[in-house]
């Protein structure tokens, strides 16, 4: 499932229409067409979109899609044996290991650099 796709869906479920998305994040309606069709998006679109739906930008990476918003706007996986503390703390950690990951790659390349 793409981001294009995700973003369509939260939309859809907060009644968002393409052109209300549109104004929302400073784009074209033909603009937010195209975006929903897209696989991959750039990370200043996520970001907006994570503000504009309340989900972390890691809703947009989610393997497999197995989760729901609930009323309050939280995540929650479905079959899963995790819980709301646990889930939140996994993101954090797991958005944590990914920046020290690209750190890590961008030490490497300046040191390369030398």
């Amino acid at each position: 499932m793409g981001i294009g796709f995700i973003i369509k869906d939260l939309a859809d479920k907060k009644n968002l229409s393409a052109v209300d998305l549109a104004r929302l994040l400073g784009k074209s309606r033909q603009a937010i067409y195209d975006l929903m069709e897209k696989d991959d998006v750039s990370t200043a679109i996520v970001r907006q979109c994570s503000e504009i739906f309340d989900v972390p930008p890691s809703y947009f990476f989610q393997e497999g899609g197995a989760q729901a918003v609930a009323k309050d706007h939280s995540i929650a996986a479905i079959n899963s044996t995790v819980t709301p503390a646990e889930s939140s703390c996994q993101e954090k950690i797991t958005l944590l290991e990914k920046l020290v990951e690209e750190k890590e790659r961008t030490i490497q390349i300046l040191l390369n650099k030398q």
